[in-house]
């Protein structure tokens, strides 16, 4: 191994290490928004976990772990905004009921 060699190893590695520490930056930064009922999107994202949003979107592993949390939030946004009608709904059949 040459000595050019063996600095392309050790620029791959700590472009590696940087990558894995950003990801998880990000997986704290989705905990905490979650944490916090804090808006679940990209730019979001990148700011609290000090990324760039290119980061997010050319990085697969990130990719992913936005995709997942944004879709989660949804699916729960979802979950409760349907609970609040339900509640809303039988309340008004209570009130005709009684009429």
């Amino acid at each position: 191994m040459t000595a050019i060699d063996g600095q392309t190893a050790a620029a791959t590695a700590a472009r590696r290490r940087q990558t894995q520490d950003k990801l998880v930056r990000v997986e704290k930064a989705i905990g905490q928004l979650r944490r916090e009922r804090g808006r679940l999107a990209v730019r979001a994202i990148a700011q609290r976990a000090n990324v760039s949003a290119t980061f997010l979107y050319e990085n697969a592993d990130a990719r992913g772990l936005v995709q997942a949390a944004v879709t989660d939030s949804k699916s729960r946004h979802d979950r409760v905004t349907q609970d609040e009608h339900e509640r809303i709904e039988a309340s008004w059949r209570e009130q005709a009921l009684n009429a």
